[in-house]
């Protein structure tokens, strides 16, 4: 048997055998697969991430396409996903820190006891969150500036003004 003939009946048979055993092919790749990404997991997510880099940029019509439809049959996820990535960057906190404060105050506002739906207040100087808060207290206290000696006028105005008549 010449070296040609061997290597055409070596190729034969492989292929043969292929056919015959997918699945211990599948096992064995899986097991090669395994192997790989945890003897260089690092590499392998970068290597992930350039490809679909590569992806969303080659292909951004598709992308919008996939998001969209993803979008549209997961609101929910999508808008768990937002809350939890705006209380992270905004505010510092996570959601399950911001149920505790809600539950601290009885689901009530902090300013006027109301049983609203709450939002989170926090000091833009200090980039510290304060408590939860109705909208409208949380605009009142914006629209001061967040400024107590407004505040404190706002009162005296208000407490000076108390037996006005209006017509």
């Amino acid at each position: 048997m010449t070296a040609e003939e061997k290597k055409r009946h070596c190729t034969e048979y492989m292929r043969g055998w292929r056919k015959r055993n997918p699945d211990k092919i599948k096992a064995n790749e899986k097991r090669c697969y395994e192997k790989r990404l945890a003897t260089n997991r690092k590499a392998y997510n970068a290597s992930c991430a350039v490809r679909a880099r590569r992806f969303r940029e080659s292909n951004p019509e598709r992308v919008k396409e996939i998001n969209a439809k993803y979008r549209e049959a997961n609101p929910e996820a999508i808008c768990e996903h937002y809350q939890k990535w705006s209380l992270k960057t905004r505010y510092g906190i996570t959601v399950e820190q911001r149920d505790a404060m809600i539950q601290e105050q009885e689901g009530k506002c902090a300013i006027c006891g109301e049983a609203k739906q709450l939002v989170t207040d926090h000091c833009h100087k200090r980039k510290v969150v304060r408590g939860m808060l109705c909208r409208t207290c949380n605009l009142m206290i914006g629209y001061a500036y967040d400024n107590p000696d407004i505040l404190e006028k706002a009162i005296a105005y208000l407490n000076s003004n108390r037996n006005v008549i209006t017509q």
